[in-house]
């Protein structure tokens, strides 16, 4: 640089080589020289950084400002290039693809077995479709290239020869779409979705940003082609479109490009015709279904779609459609009357009707019979085999009022002329019976059967000309969903023998019969000492407290019928502790005591004494069901048991005295 920081000058020997040469090549060798000054200025201030001096030097904020923005300036010109250089994966398929492709069609059409010229010369190459035998299996007429082509790939699955479908896909998630076709044209078109149909855009080459879907035309002689031959005389084709129920809506395609849908006039009607599509073109079909309706498209043996959106592709075939348009979701309530004696169900009941109060709509249940859907017509019709049923259908999820009047001389079950119900309808249809009968032309406590007869109510016997009386006794009540007599409310059957109903004063106490007594007694607990027990159960004397004995007869009583004092018991029956079982449950499961375990006989004994003073009677015939254990022992006739808990169990209140006495008081 010049004196006093002045623009940089050339060296006098570069001046003089510069004569003659142009200015645009002369600008260029002064920014050479430019940037030549500036590095050997770096030198030396990199060599003046080790020298201790006074003198300080350094780059100006212009400078370093000026060397950040030409790095920044290379690195986005280098990642853009980089960026633009490496493919995207669907790139990458597809080029793997294209050689595959040209090896297949190669491989097939030199193979003089799979298509050898025809006798007399009128068809050769992919022409040819006579039978050819390959590995023992018969290959002809329209399908014989998709299949040879298909026969090339160990990792096809599910060949499918059919015209506008996926032939098969590779392991590498490539679908296929092979040509059916007898190549009269001179040409056929291949289809690759190099993603799957599942993933991507679905979108051909040229119609979208990032296409996944790619064409060959693969003309009769072997060659490939990406263009289409004589695209000049491009064919167009057609869409065929079956509306069924068309009073549900209105329809439209449009062309798909560049992820852009331009749809057309809409149309209505129950068919029409799409012309003018052009090939290797995707389009998308629209269904415009009124407020009351949804729909669904059908094409051939694919599985239908509900979407409102129905996309192709156009791959030389025209298409042949069914769009449905079907009612939304409603479902149907039914009333079913029974005992309606007259031919017609008017004669009986007045037209009920429905009143959905949250909507603010009424509905009359007009229709007879019950309802059936019918797939023709798509809606419910009336199945008139049950003539006593009004029933109401196109009604959405909520709650409904039912309300209905019958006709002299009928009446509703109860009594009344008027029956009312809400319903909840949900997701199902929902039906209600309303039960009637004639006024009531029997006297006294008499009523009319189904076969006009005057006779007792049900759960009644005839006491005395037209008088009834209950056959329940004993706090039962008759129960028309069992038929039989069963406890009034509080009340409950006492477990394992007597059949009434009794109730005790603490809810908590369990019922227990014992030798013709009812008794009802305390959960089961585990005193700290005899004592304790005593005072638990009322601290007066021991026979407040049900002892091993009563457990012991009711095993007798109740399992065995009779006590033989035989050891020759089924062994199957027992359980531990000795507590009676029957069949499917024990008393022990009742009382949830855990065995094993003894009851306190009635017997002061804080040791727990000898078996016989808690009720163990210790012979041959218990070894089948006391479980030994380290726990306290118990002795008793020269035997020796252990249990794991001694329960106390008290006896609260007499239900039923049996004249034994438990309590002297």
């Amino acid at each position: 640089y010049g004196e006093g920081g002045h623009s940089p000058l050339l060296c006098g020997d570069e001046v003089a080589q510069d004569k003659g040469i142009n200015k645009k090549t002369r600008g260029k060798r002064m920014r050479i020289n430019q940037m030549r000054i500036i590095s050997k200025k770096l030198k030396n201030l990199i060599t003046q950084s080790h020298i201790f001096t006074t003198k300080k030097s350094a780059f100006t904020l212009a400078e370093i400002l000026l060397t950040i923005a030409i790095v920044g300036v290379i690195s986005v010109i280098t990642m853009g290039i980089l960026k633009n250089s490496i493919p995207t994966k669907e790139e990458s398929i597809h080029k793997k693809m294209n050689s595959v492709v040209e090896q297949i069609v190669s491989r097939l059409i030199d193979n003089e077995v799979m298509y050898p010229e025809t006798a007399d010369k009128t068809k050769s190459g992919f022409q040819n479709t006579n039978k050819v035998t390959v590995d023992g299996i018969d290959y002809e007429g329209d399908t014989k290239f998709c299949q040879l082509f298909a026969a090339q790939f160990t990792t096809a699955t599910d060949v499918n020869c059919v015209a506008d479908e996926r032939t098969f896909s590779t392991a590498d998630n490539v679908d296929w779409y092979l040509p059916v076709t007898d190549f009269s044209d001179g040409y056929a078109m291949i289809m690759i979705d190099v993603n799957g149909k599942d993933e991507g855009n679905n979108c051909l080459e040229g119609t979208c940003k990032n296409p996944d879907r790619f064409v060959y035309y693969v003309r009769a002689n072997g060659t490939i082609t990406n263009k289409k031959p004589n695209a000049g005389e491009e064919t167009t084709y057609k869409v065929n479109l079956t509306v069924v129920n068309p009073e549900g809506g209105k329809y439209a395609i449009g062309e798909y490009n560049e992820g852009v849908v331009t749809y057309g006039e809409e149309f209505e009607g129950a068919s029409h015709t799409f012309e003018g599509l052009k090939n290797v073109s995707s389009y998308v079909l629209k269904a415009i279904p009124s407020g009351d309706y949804t729909n669904k498209w059908e094409e051939g043996e694919k599985t239908p779609k509900t979407s409102l959106d129905y996309p192709i592709v156009i791959l030389g075939s025209d298409k042949d459609i069914t769009l449905t348009f079907l009612p939304k979701e409603t479902y149907c309530i039914t009333l079913q009357v029974r005992n309606c004696a007259e031919t017609n169900l008017s004669s009986c009941i007045n037209i009920p009707t429905l009143a959905n109060s949250s909507a603010g709509t009424n509905y009359s249940m007009d229709k007879i019979g019950i309802p059936q859907w019918d797939e023709a017509s798509l809606s419910y019709v009336a199945d008139t085999s049950t003539p006593y049923a009004y029933f109401v259908c196109g009604l959405s999820s909520g709650t409904y009022n039912l309300s209905v009047t019958t006709k002299a001389p009928y009446q509703t079950i109860s009594g009344g002329t008027s029956y009312s119900k809400t319903i909840n309808l949900g997701t199902e249809n929902q039906t209600d019976e309303l039960e009637i009968r004639q006024t009531n032309p029997c006297s006294g406590d008499l009523v009319l059967n189904s076969s006009g007869e005057c006779v007792c109510p049900e759960g009644t016997t005839s006491f005395y000309a037209d008088k009834c009386v209950s056959v329940c006794t004993g706090h039962k009540v008759w129960s028309s969903a069992t038929s039989s007599c069963v406890c009034e409310e509080g009340y409950q059957n006492v477990p394992w023998g007597n059949t009434g109903c009794y109730k005790c004063s603490n809810p908590d106490d369990f019922l227990l019969e014992w030798r013709s007594g009812i008794y009802c007694i305390s959960k089961p607990f585990i005193p700290e000492s005899w004592q304790a027990a005593v005072n638990t159960c009322g601290g007066r004397d021991s026979q407040h407290m049900a002892s091993y004995l009563m457990f012991r007869d009711m095993r007798s009583g109740y399992l065995y019928n009779s006590y033989s004092g035989s050891s020759n018991w089924p062994k199957d029956t027992y359980v531990e502790g000795a507590i009676p079982y029957r069949s499917t449950s024990s008393l022990a499961q009742f009382l949830g005591l855990t065995p094993p375990f003894a009851i306190w006989s009635g017997q002061s004994d804080t040791t727990y004494g000898e078996a016989d003073k808690l009720g163990l009677f210790m012979d041959e015939k218990y070894d089948d069901f006391l479980i030994l254990s380290n726990l306290p022992e118990i002795r008793g006739g020269g035997y020796k048991v252990t249990v794991s808990n001694i329960y106390a169990i008290c006896i609260h209140e007499i239900v039923v005295d049996s004249g034994n006495g438990i309590f002297p008081n």
